[in-house]
């Protein structure tokens, strides 16, 4: 191979230099830093440096330290933005809030209409079980809201076990 070949770099369409990153990480188990993709691809380094950012967060790839990745094999969905959790969440609350407007009116109707109280009673179990749901939620959005436990005992077990962990490291 001459220098001038080695200077070259091929010119890759739109999406193969994604797939070529793939293709290389699946080929080649285990992780793999920047430079060794770029490398074995024939790309430049800050362009695939690029690139294993942006498909470490739609999951493709996991950085499993800077400049550090591998072929996310699993194929779960690992890299989440704050962001996006703070979406999610919302968009669970706001599914919730109009479950519980349609359940209210139905719940309503059918307590003031006679009733087997069995049935009265399968109504109510089933406001329960959509009132524990919000409970759930609401901590979550919590979490990713404020980053900890509206319950204060537990945010405090929660300090306490973290303390620990970080004075047996």
């Amino acid at each position: 191979m001459s220098n001038n070949e080695t200077i070259t770099q091929r010119r890759r369409k739109k999406g193969e230099l994604e797939q070529d990153i793939l293709s290389f990480l699946r080929e080649n188990s285990g992780v793999h830093e920047t430079g060794e993709i770029a490398r074995a691809i024939d790309a430049n380094t800050s362009s695939i440096s690029r690139h294993l950012k942006k498909m470490a967060q739609r999951g493709l790839v996991v950085e499993v330290g800077r400049g550090h990745y591998h072929f996310n094999d699993e194929g779960v969905f690992i890299a989440r933005t704050e962001a996006q959790n703070r979406a999610t969440i919302n968009r669970l609350l706001n599914v919730y809030d109009q479950v519980l407007d349609r359940y209210g009116e139905v719940l309503e109707q059918k307590m003031t209409s006679e009733m087997e109280p069995s049935e009265k009673a399968l109504l109510l179990n089933n406001f329960k079980l959509l009132a524990s749901t919000a409970d759930v939620l609401m901590k979550r959005w919590s979490i990713v809201h404020h980053g900890h436990d509206p319950n204060t005992r537990q945010a405090q077990e929660d300090a306490k076990a973290k303390t620990e962990e970080g004075g047996t490291a």
